[in-house]
């Protein structure tokens, strides 16, 4: 039989479970994760207004998904199965999270990034799913929530570790072991079935992406316009021939290493190469530090080493 609540006043003053705390914890650092992520992967592509889109969304999402869980929360009686809510609210962010950076950056998708109707369209659910779980466990224990913000700390971390597209997928694995906990609780086997399935998809397409970068950011046609950064839009460009030899992750910026054919479409082991910050602040890396003991080096096969 699935657990049933006590009535509001009850929940208000009573501890929360702590797997319901692990819950929490899994959804708000998925929620605060994702959010820098994507900021962080926009700013490699789009300019700075597009970039704090992200952020709107955040908050439009999580208000709409609160009133969303205002009106189902009364509309229902106080002792219905409320972690049912829970289960399908933490599910729903496990979908979308990786969900958004497969539509925006691996699908035909990609070339209307600078759209505001495709960025709401697909980040805006995630944010909503996080709304509705978030409401619905604070509203019971609004007395302990402040000690469950100290998650935003650990976003650093994963951004470094592994930069901002497996970040996303990282919030979906978070959000689908919350949907395990929320499950657990409750005791739903068919539930917490699919929420093991899920989390194990996750963790398997995390583990492929961290190997073989299935996605990543996407190369953007030569008139996308002036609200993407250059480097994406030459990479797009077959006339110029330019190609990522490296990059590099961390919290605060991308770093690629970028190489450029000459007119007979190949690289050589003397030529400049440029590195940009974020797609657009760029510096040389000269043919003089280039080599076994410079940056990158053209292997026999025509591959770099960086």
């Amino acid at each position: 039989m699935a657990a049933e609540w006590p009535d509001d006043n009850t929940l208000v003053r009573s501890r929360p479970p702590v797997g319901l705390l692990v819950a929490i914890f899994a959804i708000t650092l998925s929620v605060l994760a994702l959010e820098i992520a994507l900021t962080r992967a926009f700013s490699v592509l789009l300019r700075y207004h597009f970039v704090f889109l992200t952020i709107s969304l955040a908050m439009c999402g999580l208000g709409l998904g609160g009133l969303i869980e205002f009106i189902i929360r009364h509309r229902r009686s106080h002792n219905s199965p409320s972690l049912h809510i829970l289960v399908v609210a933490a599910g729903g962010v496990a979908v979308c999270a990786p969900l958004s950076v497969v539509l925006l950056f691996s699908t035909a998708l990609a070339a209307h990034l600078t759209s505001v109707g495709v960025i709401t369209a697909v980040c805006l659910p995630m944010f909503v799913f996080a709304g509705i779980f978030l409401s619905h466990a604070f509203a019971h224990y609004a007395a302990w929530s402040g000690q469950l913000y100290f998650a935003s700390l650990l976003v650093i971390v994963f951004l470094q570790l592994t930069g901002g597209i497996n970040t996303a997928i990282i919030c979906g694995v978070l959000a689908a072991g919350a949907a395990i906990v929320v499950a657990y609780l409750s005791r739903q086997q068919i539930a917490l079935l699919a929420a093991g399935v899920l989390t194990s998809l996750l963790v398997a397409g995390l583990a492929g992406n961290l190997a073989f970068r299935w996605i990543d950011l996407p190369r953007l046609p030569p008139g996308a316009g002036p609200n993407t950064k250059p480097l994406y839009r030459e990479l797009g460009n077959p006339s110029i021939k330019a190609q990522i030899v490296y990059s590099e992750w961390n919290a605060f910026a991308r770093t690629d290493v970028v190489a450029y054919a000459r007119p007979d479409g190949r690289y050589y082991q003397g030529d400049d190469l440029l590195i940009y910050t974020d797609g657009e602040v760029l510096v040389f890396c000269p043919s003089a530090s280039t080599g076994p003991a410079g940056c990158c080096q053209l292997g026999r096969e025509g591959g770099w080493t960086c």
